[in-house]
């Protein structure tokens, strides 16, 4: 059974025509990786009842900006 890297690296190769190094199949992953959990933080937090001249710094710390 191949790994998630090698299947990833067989997909773009495939597509792209384009040879992956290792370094390049890990920068991808852990992209993907960090967009995840974002998107998790993203929807975990709730902003209905948020004030509107306070939403810009939950976004700007949920985006890993400054601190609110």
């Amino acid at each position: 059974m191949s790994s998630p890297e090698d299947e990833l690296r067989r997909h773009i190769e495939l597509s792209t025509g384009v040879t992956l190094t290792d370094a390049s199949v890990s920068r991808v992953l852990a992209a993907r990786e960090a967009a995840g959990a974002a998107l998790h933080a993203l929807t975990a937090q709730s902003l209905f009842d948020t004030e509107p001249e306070k939403l810009h710094s939950v976004l700007e710390s949920l985006a890993g900006g400054e601190d609110s």
